[in-house]
């Protein structure tokens, strides 16, 4: 049987490219239609929704701020994202699907370079009303199997050593937007295979619509998000401060 050219394998590759290529466009205008209201509310961010380094200049001295950026970038790359690869975009897709459903009382942002890389902390969710960083996520590429099972384990054992902490952090106060070191947090995975990752980009609307994948991937997450306070909540030895954000988050997500 001859082989058609069109089902060639560098034909096909070239195709899944040119695709990819036209789904970052479409991540990366998301994200910056969400940046731009995340920077009209005060908070600090680029245009792909990451707390912005640069806003810490103050806190943190220029050559530790440039130290910590060019040790992430030594270890991720470059800090110009280009959203072709599947953990950017599951990121990327996390981000927008948060924001569409939590965004009234919660500010959904991206970690910083520098926390995401040596962090492991890839999302936050701040509470609106408190300012308080209420969990953080970060997402893991396997959903079943060992390796999942392993990641389940290390984030159990994360949580019980004070969860996350940021170096880059951010608290919205009475007095206004406090930056600097935040430890303590709650943090939970997201896990997604490259298929639903693949399916849920090409099923994105705008930030005014939600689609029905949207909401399906919706009530996804929140099914595993509340399987892990769930079994976080049976832990005897939690932080009283992580404990505290737990349930308040616990209890902020009943109405969705």
């Amino acid at each position: 049987m001859v082989q058609r050219f069109y089902e060639s394998p560098m034909l096909r590759r070239e195709l899944v490219k040119e695709a990819r290529e036209e789904e970052a466009k479409k991540l990366k205008e998301l994200l910056r239609e969400i940046s731009n209201d995340l920077k009209n509310q005060g908070i600090p961010v680029d245009s792909n929704c990451r707390i912005d380094m640069n806003s810490f200049k103050g806190i943190y001295k220029k050559e530790e701020l440039d130290n910590d950026l060019e040790k992430a970038k030594e270890i991720k790359g470059d800090i110009e994202e280009s959203l072709l690869k599947d953990g950017e975009r599951l990121e990327a897709l996390k981000t927008i699907v948060f924001y569409k459903f939590l965004s009234e009382k919660f500010i959904i942002v991206r970690a910083s370079f520098y926390d995401d890389v040596f962090n492991q902390v890839d999302n936050l969710i701040i509470e609106k009303e408190t300012g308080n960083i209420v969990c953080a996520f970060d997402e893991v590429s396997a959903t079943s199997g060992p390796e999942f099972a392993k990641k389940q384990e290390r984030f159990l054992r994360k949580n019980n050593i004070n969860g996350a902490r940021l170096k880059y952090g951010i608290l919205s106060t009475e007095g206004g937007l406090t930056k600097g070191k935040i430890e303590n947090i709650p943090i939970f995975y997201l896990a997604l295979s490259p298929e639903i990752i693949n399916e849920g980009i090409r099923n994105l609307s705008s930030l005014k619509e939600i689609s029905d994948y949207e909401r399906k991937l919706w009530t996804y997450f929140l099914t595993i998000l509340k399987n892990q306070i769930a079994r976080l909540k049976l832990e005897e030895n939690l932080n009283e401060t992580l404990k505290s954000r737990l349930l308040k988050f616990e209890e902020a997500i009943k109405e969705f």
